[in-house]
């Protein structure tokens, strides 16, 4: 999977528009619904309104702050590792690129592509180092 897709699938606006603000604006009004046929009264029904819009809000911002922070990273692996990154999210399945684990799997290729970054390091030091001896 190339990285557009990536930007285009899973970490757009629509994407998280869709994803997230739908299903919350929707459970929000169905709970209000439910609230308002099943509430006795008046004020019971205004103060749960307000809890359940505060929840609602929240898992919004949550949601669109965990967007923002998967997005940064997919944007720094392209600006600093770019033929790396692409090569390794070549390798991926769809199923490694899940939607609840997008955050964990990108952050473990930043983690391997690091790792590897060092090691040819540390072997071009001891190569230097050997031929000194």
């Amino acid at each position: 999977m190339s990285p557009e897709a990536v930007s285009r699938r899973w970490l757009s606006l629509r994407c998280w528009l869709i994803r997230t603000v739908c299903p919350a604006a929707i459970a929000l009004i169905v709970v209000l619904g439910l609230l308002r046929a099943l509430g006795p009264s008046e004020t019971t029904l205004d103060h749960t309104a307000v809890m359940v819009g505060f929840a609602a809000l929240y898992f919004t911002l949550f949601r669109g702050g965990h967007m923002l922070m998967i997005r940064s990273l997919h944007s720094e692996m392209m600006k600093n590792h770019p033929d790396a990154y692409r090569g390794k999210l070549a390798r991926m399945t769809q199923g490694d690129l899940r939607r609840r684990n997008l955050g964990f799997t990108l952050a473990r290729v930043k983690r391997d592509i690091l790792v590897e970054a060092r090691d040819a390091d540390t072997r071009k030091r001891d190569q230097l180092f050997n031929r000194k001896k």
